[in-house]
């Protein structure tokens, strides 16, 4: 006789909300697109081509324009460094110096397969936002933010990158639950969508603010750490 097992598929049930199927598969395409990343990085690396020791992230602006130049054929450091943001710390001069390596045909051929997966990736990922947003556009509203409307994000962004949606999340998140979890340091939109997925149900005690108490016992905005200050 088998001993009784723990029911998965209930326990599972309560995150399904506010972490749907296409949330899981997102951050499973994220991560395919990432290791596209890392193979385009090292054919560079293999041709001494040193893009990266300049451009901190090669998938932003200015590295993928260079790289969708360099798979059109373009060779000539000074033409692929104009594709330079001004946000961009280093210089042209050496954004150029970077570029100057030993062209090899079989390591352009990884670039640009890799180039070719990685858009295929983006694109399935913004199917994936699509979806996730119908989602919880469907969800039921904790607050109206017409009439309570959502707090001054507490740092910058970085603008877009491929970890965050394509959509308003961090707002879905504060209309469904009364509560906008990255003003939390060290938060982010996409923590605050697996906590806020991973703490609901009827089981699970909220307190003023929104926020499960029995495992967090902790709210933005007060200072306060102690259980005694927010339990209802």
């Amino acid at each position: 006789m088998l001993a009784g097992t723990f029911p998965a598929v209930k326990a599972a049930a309560y995150m399904v909300p506010l972490c749907p199927f296409p949330s899981r598969q997102r951050e499973n395409l994220v991560a395919a697109a990432a290791m596209c990343v890392q193979h385009m990085q090292k054919a560079l690396t293999e041709m001494n081509i040193q893009l990266a020791n300049v451009i901190s992230d090669i998938s932003g602006t200015t590295g993928m324009a260079i790289l969708r130049d360099i798979v059109r054929g373009e060779r000539d450091p000074e033409k692929l460094a104009r594709h330079k943001l001004a946000r961009i710390r280093a210089s042209h001069q050496e954004i150029a110096r970077s570029l100057e390596g030993t062209w090899r045909e079989e390591l352009l051929f990884v670039v640009g397969q890799s180039l070719e997966l990685y858009d295929t990736y983006q694109e399935k990922i913004q199917l994936c936002d699509q979806r996730i947003d119908e989602h919880l556009h469907r969800m039921e509203a904790k607050v109206d933010p017409a009439s309570d409307p959502i707090p001054e994000p507490t740092r910058r962004g970085k603008g877009s990158r491929p970890r965050q949606p394509h959509f308003d999340l961090r707002g879905h998140l504060y209309r469904i639950t009364g509560v906008d979890l990255t003003q939390i340091d060290s938060i982010d939109v996409r923590i605050a969508q697996t906590a806020a997925g991973s703490y609901s149900g009827p089981e699970v005690r909220w307190g003023k603010l929104g926020v499960p108490v029995r495992v967090c016992r902790f709210r933005p905005g007060d200072g306060l750490t102690a259980p005694k200050a927010i339990l209802p």
